[in-house]
């Protein structure tokens, strides 16, 4: 296992909930990862749970899930986690049609205790976020 790994880019691969388990073993194991890249893997809701398990512990700046079918309750379990992440500054879950308003109120709740976290949002979801948070959102 490679404990000095920066950044990963593991995006268009395939990651069911097996391989998901197998990168959060390794993310227990890296303490310099700072940015990985898990664009369109298909992640769902229960990979995002199991990565989730790990994230807590790294020290992520850059998180991009772009394009992953995950829904409301991966977006809880990732707001759960980086509601008071020290080190995340951004979230990118983008293209993550499955997500829904109830996955958006999560995200935004997490973004009230963590004041670093900006957050990459489909722009269908604008009109939902609060003024106070809009300068922290970048939607596409």
């Amino acid at each position: 296992i490679n404990t000095k790994l920066e950044t990963l880019i593991f995006s268009g691969n395939t990651c069911d909930n097996t391989s998901a388990s197998y990168l959060a073993h390794v993310l227990k194991h890296n303490k310099t990862l700072s940015h990985l890249w898990l664009k369109s893997c298909g992640l769902t809701d229960d990979a995002i749970f199991e990565l989730c398990g790990r994230l807590k512990w790294c020290k992520l700046k850059t998180l991009n899930l772009d394009g992953n079918p995950f829904g409301d309750k991966g977006a809880k379990d990732l707001a759960d986690v980086f509601k008071d992440h020290p080190t995340l500054e951004e979230l990118d879950v983008e293209g993550c049609e499955e997500m829904t308003l109830v996955g958006v109120q999560h995200l935004k709740n997490a973004m009230m205790y963590n004041t670093r976290m900006k957050i990459l949002l489909s722009d269908k979801y604008r009109n939902l976020v609060p003024q106070e948070l809009v300068g922290r959102i970048n939607f596409l």
